[in-house]
């Protein structure tokens, strides 16, 4: 979804962002110049953060490659139009230093996968107070477990 092809491709796709109080739904596009579906999203995304300026805002995306996407992920995280970014299909291992992937005013955890494919990643803003919570990350399968504390209140890792 992330990345800027130069030609249009012809495609189906499935694509949704939610906010507390809204929804974007794009069902069955063909033809689409993904450049444009890019531009669309961010701009939704920037109408969202200014109707609800004080909301905790984040995003799951699922992309094929982490490292091929970045520079769109930079841009959406220093455009503050999320709070937290999960990402998953990094395709990272240990020969990709976390440095390589740094970005200002965030924190980055990544659960890379030993073999092929896989791995997921989570950028967090530094200010907000949060905790990793590794003891309740799995071995076998990649897993980021985190508490992010709000003023009043904190989100559980484990609902009860």
């Amino acid at each position: 979804m992330l990345y800027k092809p130069t030609t249009k491709l012809s495609t189906s796709c499935n694509t949704s962002i939610s906010s507390e109080c809204e929804s974007i739904n794009v069902n069955n596009i063909y033809n689409v110049n993904i450049e444009d579906v890019e531009q669309n999203i961010f701009d939704e995304l920037k109408g969202v953060r200014i109707k609800h300026p004080n909301n905790f805002h984040y995003a799951y995306l699922n992309i094929n490659s982490f490292r091929n996407k970045f520079s769109s992920i930079k841009d959406l995280l220093n455009d503050n139009l999320v709070d937290m970014i999960i990402v998953a299909e990094t395709k990272l291992d240990d020969t990709f230093k976390k440095g390589e992937f740094f970005i200002d005013n965030y924190d980055l955890w990544r659960a890379d996968r030993t073999a092929k494919g896989g791995g997921i990643l989570v950028y967090i803003r530094s200010d907000l107070a949060f905790d990793r919570k590794t003891k309740l990350e799995c071995n076998t399968i990649e897993s980021i477990f985190t508490e992010i504390n709000f003023k009043d209140r904190k989100t559980d890792p484990i609902p009860q």
